[in-house]
């Protein structure tokens, strides 16, 4: 035999010799393949940074065209989650929603409220604090928003 015919009787024979061993009754197990590596997995989304106490997390002008910024006053979040309830709450104030002087408004789990005109000539135009009090969000006079 020679060429393609003994190509094909080798490769005959081979397979039986496989397809034999293996249902071949044993008490030793047959080796197994190696596996495939591990899929890997895309890496996990970082968590934001959070900011602490005393941080500037952004500037934006209130529904009184007052320049402000959003700082932190207490616990620690993402500046973007503070900016954020900041915004929500003007929007619901400019909306009517507030309720009292106060424009008082629950955003999330946030309790919102602007000062009165004397608080408001020190600075302080407003907060947003949790209720358990673990965050605390400080609206401030600002005087430009770029």
């Amino acid at each position: 035999m020679s060429g393609p015919v003994r190509t094909l009787v080798l490769a005959a024979a081979a397979t039986a010799a496989l397809s034999t061993a293996a249902c071949q009754d044993t008490d030793q197990a047959a080796p197994s393949a190696p596996s495939a590596p591990p899929a890997t997995s895309a890496s996990p989304t970082p968590k934001p940074t959070l900011a602490g106490p005393g941080t500037t997390c952004g500037k934006l002008v209130t529904p009184g065209k007052y320049a402000a910024k959003v700082v932190l006053a207490k616990g620690h979040m993402s500046c973007k989650t503070a900016v954020a309830v900041v915004k929500r709450y003007y929007r619901g104030v400019k909306a009517g929603k507030g309720g009292g002087n106060a424009a008082t408004l629950k955003v999330g789990r946030f309790f919102c409220a602007s000062t009165t005109a004397a608080g408001a000539s020190t600075g302080n135009l407003g907060s947003c604090t949790t209720k358990t009090a673990d965050l605390r969000i400080k609206i401030k006079a600002q005087p430009d928003v770029n």
